[in-house]
């Protein structure tokens, strides 16, 4: 009996958790050809890889609600983007997308300056034309 009753309790403490973080977070999105998007995800990293794209946060400095954010857009010389789009968003969910107007400087270090509400994990996320391909590149960080 007390193994028994040990066991549901270990049970209802790593399931319930796992229960809540699916529903809160899980936003509904199902992909109609799971294979396929599959095969077009590991081919943009392929190519993201071959390319050298990789987003870096140099400096994130978050006062009051004014946020002031410094990163680099690295690439090999030799291929040509077309054109780059910025965006904050949050992990996991569709909140807080936020469209950012990226100044670059003459070292190639791009800065921006935005509001925000809440501190947290977000996501730098560039939308890139390369060679005529569109690409996703995105870089984790965290606002204090």
């Amino acid at each position: 009996m007390k193994v028994s009753l040990i066991i549901l309790i270990i049970g209802l403490i790593t399931i319930a958790p796992s229960i809540y973080v699916g529903i809160k977070f899980f936003d509904g999105k199902v992909v109609e050809q799971p294979y396929e998007s599959g095969l077009t995800y590991d081919a943009d990293k392929k190519f993201i890889s071959d390319n050298g794209l990789k987003l870096t946060i140099l400096t994130n400095e978050k006062t009051d609600k004014d946020v002031k954010l410094a990163f680099s857009f690295d690439k090999n010389d030799n291929i040509n983007i077309e054109e780059t789009s910025f965006f904050i968003t949050r992990p996991a969910t569709n909140q807080g997308n936020i469209k950012l107007d990226a100044k670059i400087d003459k070292d190639g270090v791009y800065a921006s300056a935005f509001k925000l509400e809440n501190y947290g994990h977000y996501i730098l996320k560039a939308i890139t034309t390369i060679n005529g391909k569109k690409i996703a590149i995105q870089k984790g960080f965290y606002i204090n």
